[in-house]
């Protein structure tokens, strides 16, 4: 065998061992951000609770999101003194970000809408033999990394961006976007949608609250003749709450605030169902604890948030 065949096939064979040690880490890395103590969770949320795992979705994300260099980190350091954060982001074209995996949303509607979904094929590229589902709304769906996994399930999906410049990314995605921060357009068309999105949202918009409002409005309704479920709302938000909103280069507190019991997450999770969910008229069907990706930087190979996943249907 040739010098350079042995040094090629030792290369080849470190970076295997490199990925799968690189997998693991990470596999022990996000054990806690699945796990929960459920004891200390109110019974009705705990009786919804399902068990995430680190899978091959999320793998997926880890393992071929590239992380940031040093330049492009400058080069974002001097845009966030003209521009918001996530505009910054947007311009330079970062900012993937990772909720849930393709599998772990077909969990999810399966609860809401107990049917089969579609027929798994093994190239997301190609077409899929069945999309049950007709509207989905993202609300603030950024770059529309974590929209992507929603394609499978819905034959239209709209989204609503603040930033401009992630507005762009989104259509040239062939996303339908609106751009603004209420659902006003939505309301005044009198459309509905089957799910409404709205990931990491909350917590960085000026009125959480009004704007939960405006999603019960815009949920499909129950047909008791056709026996459908009507809408859902998947909700997601990083626990315990740090929550502001994006005004220019400005991070300001909201005008509503979510003012929950904020120690620990479980703590976070019961409060935030008690004191806002439940008196906007939002029922628990289903809960989970994810990661919270975001991808790395020159510092870090890509952050983590704890993250607590909701499937909502409005009281009727």
């Amino acid at each position: 065998m040739k010098w350079w065949t042995r040094v090629a096939l030792n290369y080849a064979k470190t970076e295997s061992t490199r990925q799968q040690l690189s997998i693991a880490r990470a596999n022990q890395t996000l054990l806690r951000y699945y796990n929960c103590k459920l004891e200390k969770l109110n019974i009705s949320i705990r009786d919804c609770f399902y068990q995430f795992n680190f899978d091959e979705g999320t793998n997926h994300f880890i393992t071929t999101t590239k992380k940031r260099g040093f330049w492009v980190d400058s080069y974002l350091w001097i845009l966030n003194f003209f521009l918001s954060g996530t505009d910054s982001l947007a311009w330079v074209g970062v900012g993937n970000m990772h909720v849930l995996s393709i599998e772990q949303i077909k969990i999810i509607l399966q609860v809401h809408f107990g049917l089969p979904l579609y027929n798994k094929v093994q190239n997301l590229n190609e077409s899929y033999c069945k999309k049950a589902l007709n509207n989905l709304l993202d609300i603030g769906a950024g770059c529309g990394s974590v929209t992507t996994n929603f394609v499978p399930f819905f034959q239209n999906i709209y989204t609503t961006e603040v930033s401009y410049y992630m507005a762009q990314r989104l259509r040239q995605q062939n996303f339908i976007c609106i751009e603004t921060a209420n659902l006003d357009y939505f309301i005044n068309q009198n459309q509905f949608f089957d799910t409404i999105v709205c990931f990491n949202v909350l917590d960085r918009c000026e009125k959480p609250v009004s704007l939960l409002q405006q999603i019960k409005q815009l949920l499909q309704p129950v047909d008791t003749e056709l026996g459908t479920p009507g809408g859902c709302l998947i909700l997601s938000i990083v626990l315990p709450l740090k929550a502001y909103w994006e005004n220019g280069t400005q991070k300001l507190q909201p005008q509503e605030q979510i003012k929950l019991s904020n120690l620990t997450f479980e703590e976070a999770v019961n409060s935030f169902v008690n004191n806002i969910l439940e008196p906007n008229g939002f029922r628990v069907r289903f809960f989970s604890k994810v990661p919270y990706l975001s991808e790395g930087d020159s510092n870090a190979d890509y952050y983590i948030l704890p993250n607590a996943i909701f499937l909502l249907q409005p009281v009727q």
